[in-house]
């Protein structure tokens, strides 16, 4: 049953992909539509590819810590009551694959929950630890008015760095102004 619902999961988050897409593919926002504020240690990149935005950011390693991280627009209409019941069902089939995949060992078979909380957005993080000190996080967060997904790899202090960054997350005036439209 958990792999049905697994693949149903799938299928849906794929339609709504595919709809999403067809739809915006003639609007494209040269704006981000997040106001991502970072220390110079961070490269931050903004795509805008036929209307899906998409950022990848880029942790140096001066410190020790490293990492990469990579934030979307969720395609699939909701708001912030729907992240738990998301990330859990991902932490889950994550673990699953894990087990199979002899490349992606977990340090343990379980998986951590954090919150994200702050002032503009609110979510949660399902964190991984690898044999190999890596840790791979999965997470959701809202702004209010959009779902945004992503992940992050890379050091347990790459990690802390990262979900401070995330937590500091805002919407760009621009953003702001045309969602009241």
């Amino acid at each position: 049953m958990i792999k049905d619902m697994k693949h149903l999961f799938i299928l849906l988050i794929s339609v709504a992909l595919l709809s999403f897409l067809s739809c915006q593919a003639a609007e494209t926002e040269k704006t981000p539509p997040l106001e991502i504020k970072a220390s110079l240690e961070w490269k931050i990149e903004f795509a805008n590819n036929q209307g899906v935005d998409f950022f990848t950011l880029k942790l140096s390693q001066k410190d020790g810590s490293d990492g990469q991280m990579t934030i979307s627009r969720w395609p699939v209409p909701g708001g912030v009551e729907q992240i738990a019941s998301s990330i859990k069902l991902m932490a889950d089939s994550f673990i699953e694959t894990a087990k199979g995949n002899p490349n992606l060992k977990l340090k343990e078979n379980k998986v951590k929950i954090e919150k994200l909380k702050g002032a503009e957005v609110e979510g949660e993080a399902a964190i991984f630890e690898l044999k190999l000190e890596i840790f791979q996080t999965i997470f959701m967060f809202n702004d209010g008015a959009q779902t945004w997904n992503g992940q992050f790899t890379g050091s347990k202090e790459g990690w802390e760095k990262a979900k401070k960054l995330l937590e500091q997350i805002t919407k760009t005036p621009v953003a702001s102004k045309t969602e009241g439209k």
